[in-house]
C-alpha cells in the first residue's frame, strides 16, 4: 500500500529524515525517522524481542532493521497532513529541540491528566457522600431536597417545590 503523494511531499518538507510506510501486520501507517546505524538512539530503540509475535513487534522490527525508529502510528483513514502534522510536532524530539524538552512536554501532559483524574475522584466522592447523607436523612423521616423525583417516594408524602428543587416530607414526619 502506498501513501498519497501529497502526504509524502508534505512529510519530506517537514523533515527529510522521516518516512511513512504501511505496517502490514498492524494495518496502520507508521511514520519513522532514519538514524545512522551506530547512533546510540537507534541502538536504544531496538525492539525488545526481535522474534515477537504481536503485529506491532513484527512491524517495528522490520523498520528497525532498515535503520528507522518509530515516531508515530497513524490509523489507515487518518493519513492526511492536516490531521497528522499537529500530532507529529507534539511527539517529535527533533521538533521539540531536545529529549529534555520532549520529556518536559510529556510530563506536563501527564500532570494535567492526573489532576483531571483526581478532580473526577473528588467530584464522585462528594456526590456519593451527598447521596448517602440524603438517604440516611430520608430513612429517618427528615425533609430532603432533591432535583429529581427519587425512587421509593410514597404518594402520601407531602411535596413542596422551592427554586427548582422538590422538597418531600415523609408521611408521619414532623
Amino acid at each position: 500500500m502506498t501513501p498519497p503523494r501529497s502526504f509524502v511531499k508534505d512529510l519530506a518538507a517537514y523533515d527529510p529524515a522521516l518516512r511513512v510506510r504501511w505496517a502490514k501486520h498492524m494495518g496502520k501507517w507508521l511514520i519513522e525517522r532514519k538514524l545512522e546505524l551506530r547512533n546510540p538512539a537507534w541502538l536504544a530503540e531496538r525492539p525488545l524481542n526481535p522474534f515477537g509475535h504481536s503485529p506491532r513487534a513484527k512491524d517495528l522490527w522490520q523498520g528497525w532493521r532498515q535503520g528507522y525508529v518509530h515516531v508515530l502510528t497513524v490509523p489507515r483513514e487518518l493519513l492526511a497532513w492536516s490531521v497528522v502534522a499537529p500530532h507529529l510536532a507534539a511527539v517529535d524530539r527533533e521538533q521539540a529541540g531536545s529529549w529534555e524538552a520532549l520529556i518536559q512536554r510529556i510530563e506536563e501532559a501527564d500532570a494535567k491528566l492526573e489532576a483531571e483524574r483526581a478532580r473526577n475522584v473528588v467530584n464522585w466522592a462528594d456526590a456519593a457522600a451527598g447521596e448517602a447523607a440524603d438517604t440516611i436523612m430520608w430513612r429517618e423521616g427528615h425533609r430532603v431536597a432533591t432535583s429529581h423525583a427519587p425512587s421509593g417516594v410514597a404518594s402520601s408524602d407531602r411535596v413542596e417545590t422551592h427554586e427548582g428543587f422538590t422538597v418531600r416530607v415523609r408521611k408521619g414526619a414532623a
